[in-house]
């Protein structure tokens, strides 16, 4: 019963990825995410991103991450972005896409560092065109 209940839930997903592939690539979407990096410490946390498609050729698109640092450092990163896009049809599961977006990434390190140095922190800004 239990895999009939499946086999069906999975047949009704399927169906309704194609009826949406059928009407174009859509520019509306919601998604959010677990982060883990283990580069020189274990840095774990969270990501959100989205998009709205306000124009059938223009869409606003935004997104958030935040990783902490769960070793002796203490350190907090996050980056967040915001943009704007254009998309024309080349052809019906075909489109060409130009991207203009604003980044921004802070990093603190609030571990008591040896002396004399300070505490880290670091603030980036960028813009990017894709």
């Amino acid at each position: 019963m239990k895999i009939a209940l499946l086999a069906v839930a999975l047949c009704a997903a399927l169906s309704s990825t194609v009826a949406v592939a059928a009407d174009g690539i859509s520019y509306n979407h919601v998604e959010a995410a677990y982060l883990k990096t283990d580069v020189a410490g274990d840095a774990s946390g969270w990501a959100a991103n989205g998009s709205w498609a306000f124009h059938p050729n223009f869409h606003a698109f935004a997104g958030y991450a935040s990783q902490n640092v769960d070793d002796v450092r203490r350190a907090d990163f996050e980056r967040w972005h915001l943009g704007i896009g254009y998309s024309r049809d080349v052809s019906s599961n075909l489109d060409f896409v130009s991207r203009l977006s604003y980044h921004m990434v802070d990093f603190d390190n609030t571990a008591p560092p040896p002396p004399p140095a300070p505490i880290a922190s670091q603030d980036a800004n960028s813009f990017t065109i894709e």
